[in-house]
């Protein structure tokens, strides 16, 4: 038979001993709360022996509880006969503690568990006070990031497939801030613009949050092209950097960019200006070298066509001659103009009808209108005898070739003057095939043209500078899609030119 090991009889520990070893404080008061227990640790919270408090009614040992949130809760507990949990601040000399407090009552008894909790609390205090400031400065960085005119974009993860833009960012781009605006998601294809560089369009790994997400380090100083499918266009300068965990792993990026569109506009103008001047200087060489011979020349034809046995036919060729010649002296004479100061092309301008200063600007170009199969008409209601500086002929003559130039067989040219409240206002209009958007916004800047090898890009401006000499204004409407057509709105105000006259 198996022998089997001898159990020894140890004797079980009493309540005493199980309740002497807890780490908590334990007292039992009975219904009249004199306290019947008490257990090592609750007397050496209290600096006593046990064997001291037995006896002792428990509001004179703790005179601070009366009337606070723990003689609530303790006789709450003994009347409803339910457990009671609560943390409180025990506030009376010498103490001034957190205590956290269980209470279990019976019929007879009611037995609290309690410990100090003081050192917890005001831990917990320092961290909501922490956290509250960090409320704060999330705030306030919010706000900076919402408010801030700059365009601001943050990427939340490492491959930069969400992007979080700014409200400033989010214009510009004209999507909802809350779009996620990461060009490195499918839902990209449906944005409203295309990243571009150039004539190149950027895929989403050549952008430089994704670029400095895949390195590691910053992209600084980056330019960009922002051209929308409207074929408005922005250029955009800034720079973006990664942002790293705790383990010194890229987590995200953020992007800063400003919106250089207006100075790259300025810049252009500065540059363009600077070609005008240049352009100047060697006109007025050339037109000094054109003029003697070309007046010359006039002289010459001139005494032709007066000659009394010169052949009819002849006499009609040189009148030909001599108003060609007179149209290419009044453009050197309009090329010097541009170059000279602006007062002097207004000096005492010679009054004319306005009839017949659009007749003049028709009859200058009808044999080309003939030409090209393009009719040509004016209606002017009751404008027509009103009288204008005859320095406006430029500026009515630049946009008939214009419109000429772009009409077809079929096509009509026409002006129409009325008199609009205090304005006189002067439309050329056409049904020609129009003017593409995306360069309707540079037809009037120096230098720009259309036509290759044929054109210098000055009439346009020529005729805005000569309107608002005047106090005017001259506005461009044109569409490309049916019915196509171009129509230059020029507004002079009748003070203004009448007063001249």
């Amino acid at each position: 038979m198996a022998s089997h090991p001898t159990l020894r009889n140890e004797s079980p520990l009493t309540a005493d001993e199980v309740l002497s070893r807890v780490s908590e404080a334990v007292l039992v008061v009975d219904r009249d709360w004199r306290i019947v227990y008490a257990n090592a640790e609750a007397a050496r919270i209290n600096n006593k022996r046990p064997s001291e408090f037995i006896g002792k009614i428990h509001w004179e040992e703790w005179p601070g509880a009366i009337g606070t949130i723990f003689e609530r809760e303790f006789r709450g507990a003994m009347s409803e006969q339910k457990p009671r949990h609560f943390r409180a601040l025990y506030d009376y000399p010498p103490y001034h503690v957190w205590i956290e407090v269980r209470a279990y009552p019976s019929p007879d008894r009611l037995t609290l568990f309690y410990r100090d909790v003081t050192a917890e609390y005001e831990a917990e205090q320092e961290l909501a006070a922490t956290q509250a400031k960090l409320r704060d400065q999330v705030e306030q960085y919010r706000k900076l990031f919402e408010m801030l005119p700059v365009c601001l974009a943050v990427g939340y993860d490492a491959e930069c497939t969400v992007i979080h833009p700014n409200p400033a960012l989010a214009r510009l781009l004209r999507l909802s801030p809350e779009t996620n605006a990461s060009a490195s998601v499918p839902e990209a294809a449906r944005f409203p613009f295309r990243w571009m560089r150039g004539d190149r369009v950027l895929s989403a790994d050549e952008l430089p949050q994704q670029i400095c997400c895949r390195t590691g380090k910053p992209e600084m100083n980056v330019e960009l092209e922002l051209v929308f499918d409207d074929g408005e266009r922005h250029y955009l300068f800034g720079h973006a950097v990664p942002l790293f965990d705790e383990a010194g792993a890229v987590r995200g990026s953020v992007g800063a960019y400003l919106d250089v569109t207006m100075q790259r506009k300025a810049e252009e103008i500065l540059r363009r200006s600077e070609a005008v001047a240049s352009a100047g200087r060697l006109a007025h060489a050339v037109a000094h070298e054109i003029n003697n011979p070309l007046q010359a020349a006039v002289g010459l034809i001139y005494l032709m066509k007066s000659a009394p046995e010169l052949p009819s036919d002849l006499k009609s060729n040189t009148a030909e001659a001599l108003d060609q010649l007179a149209r290419i002296g009044s453009l050197v004479r309009q090329t010097l103009g541009l170059f000279r100061d602006m007062n002097e092309l207004f000096l005492e301008p010679a009054p004319i009808s306005l009839e017949a200063l659009v007749q003049e600007a028709l009859e200058q170009y009808r044999k080309h209108a003939d030409v090209k199969g393009v009719s040509l008409e004016a209606q002017l209601g009751s404008a027509t005898s009103l009288l204008v500086p005859a320095t406006l002929a430029d500026a009515l003559s630049n946009p008939v070739r214009n419109a000429v130039e772009a009409c077809g067989r079929g096509h009509l040219v026409k002006i129409v003057a009325d008199i609009a409240g205090d304005d006189l206002r002067i439309t050329i209009e056409d049904n020609g095939a129009g003017i593409p958007s995306d360069i309707q916004a540079k037809v009037f800047e120096p230098l720009f043209t259309t036509k290759s090898g044929t054109g210098v890009g000055l009439g346009l401006w020529v005729t805005r500078r000569i309107v608002e000499r005047y106090g005017g204004s001259v506005r461009l409407q044109s569409q490309t899609e049916p019915p196509p057509g171009t129509a230059i709105e020029i507004r002079l105000p009748l003070a203004a030119i009448t007063m001249r006259i």
